[in-house]
């Protein structure tokens, strides 16, 4: 398999309309598993992380500030929810998300989108505080 270059099934769902919506909201719900797994010692990050990594540059290029010129027919819009899979690979494994970072710096203070919820009070700039070892 070659390197994941980032589009999900969701992120071309929605043809002309914000295609980002439903991308953001699947999104949301595999990270939130990960990172409920990940506070009981699980890492189910570890074994997609290169494409969850590659999703969110993915969608971060077309968003604020970044402005990369989307695909045709296609809009891309900011959703609040980056901010749990970029402090785990971000701030807990220290890897470089430069797009990603720049889209959570002007989104901050997240609020809510269906389950996409206070995601900067939960996790902005936490690492690992609070979790257990992982389960090996």
């Amino acid at each position: 398999m070659g390197k994941p270059f980032g589009a999900t099934k969701a992120s071309l769902r929605s043809l002309s309309t914000d295609c980002s919506k439903h991308a953001a909201m699947a999104f949301a719900g595999m990270v939130d598993v990960a990172e409920t797994a990940r506070q009981q010692g699980i890492d189910l990050y570890a074994e997609q992380g290169k494409r969850v990594m590659a999703a969110m540059e993915f969608q971060a290029q077309y968003l604020p500030p970044n402005h990369a010129k989307p695909p045709e027919n296609l809009e891309f819009n900011l959703h609040p929810t980056w901010e749990i899979a970029y402090n785990h690979f971000h701030d807990r494994l220290g890897i470089k998300l430069p797009k990603m970072a720049a889209v959570i710096a002007g989104n901050r203070p997240t609020g809510v989108n269906h389950h996409m919820n206070w995601e900067t009070l939960t996790h902005a700039d936490m690492g690992s505080l609070g979790l257990p070892p992982l389960i090996r």
